[in-house]
């Protein structure tokens, strides 16, 4: 396999996606929004697909042939078939909203890419769900982010296979500046001020309400000793928690008397209070490595790219920071000025460098 394999398949595989109409693949507009924002950028999207693959395979000692991956939190579906039409032996796509999987796999259907299963599972019931597909890849994009649990999903990775890659990107980091103040921004949003696109996967009571406010009614419905300054300092207090958390937060107070916030690495992230799904949750390299070796991981972190398409001066521009990021590609300067970077976890055992 040259090292252009996965570059050269993506071209391949955009010609696929020509025609595709987002209405035609679901009637949801979560669904459908995600799925067009996509398709507008196809090919850079696949850009990333490629790194990202390119990278796992390499760490990985198998033959495409002979690798089952998973796609982790696969949204439309998109990267688990690139996956496989680039020869992946298995691949499963997993996400943790059915509405999604379903979509995926007319999707699938529409250009002909069979993937092995699309399957419904977090963090939480990765273990159970896939325990028997024998993975040995695991990748995402835009995912690790938004999960609630990450010493759940680290654990249960290294109880399915002890020696298994992951291959995980995100484009909310610390190291780079900007990015980080505007992630900030986004969450402060959330926590803050009601929004018809807030809580959009679940429709229920709390829809559209900032979560603070959803925190605040949770404590006051479940709690009703409580006053109203109590109230409002726990769901101060409990942000980035989600409901059975919040539960257990508020039965110490009541023991205790006592209020730490659940946030002590950094108090701008903040998750929906039901589903626990995070705003673009920033933690620190440190703080990701920590998660690797404690689950007797080593992790590689490389930086990622920006889509320089066209001969617009920005284009131009960011084919120039492309390159300084190239030559810096993993180390802080290549972190600080790239729009998102790479997670490689290999088990301690592999001494080989990428």
């Amino acid at each position: 396999m040259t090292k252009d394999f996965f570059t050269k398949q993506s071209i391949i595989f955009l010609q696929k996606l020509e025609g595709i109409n987002a209405n035609t693949i679901s009637s949801n507009p979560l669904v459908n929004d995600y799925l067009t924002t996509v398709l507008i950028t196809k090919k850079f999207h696949l850009k990333i697909y490629a790194f990202v693959l390119q990278n796992a395979v390499t760490a990985s000692s198998k033959k495409l042939c002979d690798i089952s991956l998973l796609d982790f939190g696969c949204g439309n579906g998109l990267f688990a078939m690139f996956a496989k039409h680039c020869g992946i032996g298995k691949v499963y796509g997993c996400d943790a909203y059915k509405e999604f999987t379903e979509a995926a796999a007319i999707l699938s259907n529409t250009i002909n890419v069979t993937i092995d299963g699309w399957l419904v599972c977090n963090e939480d019931d990765l273990l159970n769900t896939c325990k028997s597909l024998q993975l040995d890849v695991i990748v995402s994009t835009d995912v690790i982010e938004h999960i609630y649990n990450l010493n759940t999903f680290y654990s249960n990775i290294k109880t399915l296979n002890p020696d298994m890659i992951t291959a995980l990107s995100t484009g909310a980091f610390y190291d780079n500046y900007f990015r980080r103040k505007s992630f900030y921004k986004l969450m402060n949003n959330d926590e803050y001020i009601a929004s018809t696109e807030l809580h959009a996967t679940v429709k229920d009571e709390y829809a559209g309400m900032a979560y603070l406010t959803i925190r605040q009614k949770i404590i006051e419905k479940h709690f009703q000793s409580l006053n109203p300054t109590e109230v409002l300092t726990l769901a101060k207090a409990t942000r980035g928690l989600r409901k059975n958390d919040i539960f257990l937060f508020v039965e110490k107070y009541l023991l205790d008397g006592k209020i730490v916030g659940a946030l002590t690495n950094n108090f701008h992230n903040t998750c929906d209070p039901i589903t626990g799904n995070f705003t673009e949750r920033i933690l620190t390299t440190k703080e990701y490595t920590t998660f690797y070796t404690e689950n007797n991981f080593a992790l590689t972190i490389k930086a990622g790219f920006y889509n320089a398409e066209g001969n617009s001066i920005k284009a131009f521009l960011q084919k120039i920071i492309n390159c300084f990021i190239a030559i810096f590609r993993q180390n802080f300067l290549g972190r600080f000025a790239a729009p998102f970077i790479l997670f490689i976890g290999t088990p301690k055992s592999n001494k080989q460098h990428f």
